[in-house]
């Protein structure tokens, strides 16, 4: 899946690349009042790129200047600065989430998206029904997630699993 959209891209651009696909749901799984906002904004950049991107809380969400009508974000804190982030956005009139975890790193000047990626073993998990994953129906390469402390509870287990991207933080309110 190729989101349409430069959050999707940039935060989660892992998923661009993946052949497994991503983990995915219909429905929000972290509400407003369940999300934590650790930032007012932030401008960063992937690791070995120009591209800059920022990011702005507008009320219950972060979203991009630059598509603030469009795809937006929350995130979850977990401790040991490590985060869910649910990225909504909408392909073909059909809205969707996408997850993964960011990892800041405790000197604040940079992130790594990690387990944005479903891997085999995730497929295979999806495939049994286990850790409340299912196959997507409309996409059997994505991982759909039933619960939020189902997908947690997994994937901070494989957090040292699977392909981890870098984001260079270079300010931070």
């Amino acid at each position: 899946m190729r989101p349409k959209n430069l959050i999707s891209f940039v935060l989660i651009g892992l998923l661009a690349a993946a052949l497994t696909g991503c983990f995915k749901s219909e429905k929000a799984l972290i509400g407003a009042d369940e999300a934590d906002y650790p930032f007012q904004t932030i401008t960063y950049v992937r690791a070995g790129e120009d591209h800059k991107i920022t990011l702005e809380r507008v009320g219950d969400k972060y979203v991009s200047p630059l598509e603030k009508d469009k795809a937006w974000l929350r995130l979850k804190a977990l401790g040991d600065n490590l985060f869910v982030v649910q990225i909504a956005d909408v392909n073909d009139g059909v809205p969707f989430h996408l997850y993964g975890f960011i990892r800041l790193a405790k000197d604040r000047t940079s992130f790594d998206v990690i387990k944005g990626v479903a891997d085999p073993g995730d497929q295979a998990a999806a495939e049994d029904g286990k850790a409340s994953f299912s196959v997507c129906p409309r996409d059997t390469s994505h991982v759909c997630i039933g619960s939020l402390k189902g997908f947690i509870d997994y994937a901070t287990k494989a957090t040292g699993t699977g392909r981890v991207e870098r984001f260079n933080i270079l300010a931070f309110k």
